[in-house]
């Protein structure tokens, strides 16, 4: 038996034109990430230069940087370690079991 039949798409389309339908996968992927990253552009353009949020950030970066001690350092770059970590075993699950559903 050969690969094209034990692994039969689901949509009739994607069986019968494989180059199309890719095609217009990619082509949408592409639009999706044009729109997602002319979207990121236009929030980070109303973000004002001398807005609150920018103050409160250069406030609390400028507080971090007079008061960090090595110790902070290093409670801040376990617990960035734990999160990512965290997050890689999240997603990791969350892929494998979308892998094996029937």
């Amino acid at each position: 038996m050969t690969w094209r039949l034990r692994h039969r798409p689901r949509s009739r389309f994607a069986w019968l034109h494989p180059t199309a339908y890719l095609g217009i996968h990619g082509i949408v992927g592409l639009a999706i990430a044009a729109a997602c990253t002319w979207l990121f552009f236009a929030i980070a353009d109303e973000v004002p230069e001398k807005g609150a949020m920018i103050r409160v950030d250069n406030a609390v970066t400028s507080w971090l940087q007079v008061h960090g001690t090595e110790t902070g350092e290093t409670i801040f770059v376990a617990i960035s370690w734990l999160g990512a970590q965290i997050l890689i075993a999240v997603l990791g699950h969350r892929g494998d079991r979308s892998v094996h559903a029937p």
